[in-house]
């Protein structure tokens, strides 16, 4: 597989992931803070994608509301290191 075709994999799998995280809102199955004791530690089956954890909340619904806020994080991040990282560039030329 040549560089570009595997780039152009990377990037649909990025954008697919973002989107998905984007839209966590519609794509959950459930509310990522319910807690249901009952449902502790269940193996990953087709009601829960990825399991849950030791209260019973799904896990796949946690890691895309999750998802948002650590993008969202790193959004914010690179754009005030950039904005003062080209302030600092400009300043010392």
């Amino acid at each position: 597989m040549n560089s570009h075709k595997r780039f152009l994999l990377l990037s649909i799998t990025l954008g697919l992931f973002l989107l998905l995280i984007a839209m966590a809102f519609y794509f959950a199955p459930y509310d990522p803070l319910a807690v249901n004791v009952k449902n502790g530690l269940r193996p990953v089956s087709r009601e829960h994608l990825f399991g849950t954890d030791q209260l019973g909340r799904d896990v796949f619904s946690r890691v895309l509301f999750g998802g948002q806020t650590s993008v969202g994080l790193a959004v914010i991040i690179v754009t005030v290191t950039t904005v003062l990282g080209s302030f600092i560039g400009l300043f010392s030329g």
